[in-house]
């Protein structure tokens, strides 16, 4: 921290000497952003949005004297885009849609003057893809729609000047992956599949030359995983089924490479879940049996290595939960209630860490009422 204040100061120097100065406003809005995002990692969120407005207001007094200076709207946009992500986080969920509006009109701004600057246009994009994805937390998916389809026309942009970028084809494929989702919520279930598609096509297409992309491999297997659970609710079983095994592979290859990465393992685990609750539905007991069985493996490799994980100890009882009912529809009992409980010891454990998530609570009731049942019986 004393390396960013020393920074901060050195900049208030160069000001005092010449307060005029641009270049040591901008850079001082530069050093206070990049304080900001050091507090917000370390969870000093209200010094972390402090230091985002003082940025904020370095860079105006930059624009002030210099209203066609591109870095200072490129700093003020990304500026207010982390702070965006900031208000996200803390559940200010207006106050972040306004803050990556804001952000969006300083990115234009640059691009007024600017039009071709990649990484000005490589911001915007990210700016309007996490708008996109604070209107469907929201729900507001026609906003939501909108703000894909610009992000994906933005990085569009980019590839345009830069054909080999990869950062924006990862972050054009990370959007398309978004679309689908809310598209899903819409209904436009052809469209979402198209969607998908684009992105896994992105995704091979990164890949081809750098097959060992740790984060690609988990993006397509975590839009794979999406595009199954859709082909699944279309009764497009047999390409459901052959969509989720893509899914774990591109999980294998990811860990092949990053044997320790928690999000791999957490979404491997969950497309064995999901591949166990179809096979279950097209009353494949033996099979489904084994998937659960090895997603709940594949949970517990995640908890090895993050045992506070909370989504992971869900996902896990989820999958014991759908296990044990699984058991008790083959007359397994004695099974199905050793794990039903352990489902109940996950969700117990996922409330200890995350005691006002509602949502887990209500899964940990409905089990208990499960157990009660198989007790009675």
């Amino acid at each position: 921290m004393d390396s960013y204040r020393q920074g901060i100061a050195a900049c208030d120097e160069a000001l005092r000497r010449a307060p005029d100065d641009i270049e040591a406003h901008n850079n001082k809005g530069w050093a206070l952003s990049s304080f900001g995002d050091l507090r917000a990692k370390l969870s000093q969120y209200e010094e972390a949005i402090e230091s985002y407005r003082q940025a904020i207001a370095a860079c105006d007094e930059a624009l002030r004297r210099a209203p066609s200076y591109v870095d200072a709207h490129n700093n003020k946009g990304y500026t207010f885009a982390s702070l965006g992500d900031l208000q996200g986080k803390l559940s200010q969920y207006a106050e972040a849609v306004e803050s990556y509006k804001q952000a969006i009109t300083a990115y234009d701004e640059s691009l007024r003057y600017a039009p071709e600057d990649i990484v000005v246009n490589h911001n915007k994009g990210n700016a309007l893809t996490g708008l996109g994805d604070l209107y469907a937390k929201l729900s507001q998916h026609g906003e939501a729609v909108e703000s894909y389809r610009q992000a994906i026309a933005t990085y569009d942009a980019v590839l345009q000047r830069a054909p080999d970028d990869v950062v924006a084809y990862v972050n054009k494929g990370d959007a398309f992956a978004g679309l689908g989702d809310v598209q899903i919520e819409l209904s436009q279930y052809e469209e979402a599949v198209e969607s998908y598609r684009q992105s896994i096509a992105i995704c091979d297409k990164v890949l081809q030359p750098a097959p060992n992309d740790v984060e690609v491999q988990i993006i397509k297997g975590y839009v794979l995983r999406s595009l199954g659970d859709l082909q699944t609710k279309l009764s497009q079983h047999e390409e459901a089924v052959e969509t989720y095994r893509r899914a774990i592979a591109a999980c294998d290859e990811a860990l092949r490479h990053a044997p320790g990465d928690i999000e791999a393992h957490n979404n491997k685990g969950w497309v064995f879940a999901s591949l166990g609750d179809l096979q279950t539905k097209l009353l494949q007991h033996e099979e489904a049996a084994e998937s659960f069985t090895k997603a709940i493996a594949v949970y517990n490799q995640a908890l090895q290595r993050a045992p506070n994980y909370v989504d992971v100890h869900k996902n896990k009882g989820n999958a014991l939960r759908s296990l044990g009912e699984l058991q008790a529809k083959m007359s397994l009992h004695k099974q199905a209630t050793d794990s039903l409980q352990g489902a109940l010891a996950e969700f117990s454990r996922s409330l200890e860490i995350a005691p006002g998530n509602k949502r887990i609570r209500d899964l940990s009731d409905r089990v208990q009422v499960t157990i009660n049942e198989l007790c009675g019986m």
